[in-house]
């Protein structure tokens, strides 16, 4: 009974695994993302300066 017990909680300690690890990758990419976002921003404010400091 308790090994019966044990096959039930597996596949959802697994599951709990898995979702964690999609979770971190999902936030890794949102991490590039925004990233890639603020250095493209941080590029248009630099090109955006560069004719009023010109």
């Amino acid at each position: 009974m308790h090994g019966k017990g044990e096959d039930q909680t597996r596949p959802y300690h697994l599951a709990k695994k898995t979702a964690a690890r999609q979770t971190l990758s999902a936030g890794v990419r949102i991490g590039r993302i925004v990233n890639s976002e603020r250095a493209r921003a941080s590029e248009v404010v630099s090109f955006e300066w560069l004719p009023d400091s010109g």
